[in-house]
């Protein structure tokens, strides 16, 4: 999933029950990646230009 902000995204995430399983990583010359849980469970990877 694309989004504008990594640390927006995980903070909202987290207030609604998510958790952040791979903290955010810088792709060199292309972006930002994070994973985190839904509070089911779900993985999602989270990248940010």
């Amino acid at each position: 999933m694309s989004v504008d902000s990594l640390d927006d995204t995980l903070r909202r995430a987290e207030q609604l029950g998510g958790k952040t399983v791979v903290e955010p990583m810088k792709i060199r010359d292309i972006g930002e990646f994070a994973m985190i849980t839904d509070p089911e469970g779900h993985v999602l990877g989270l990248f940010a230009t």
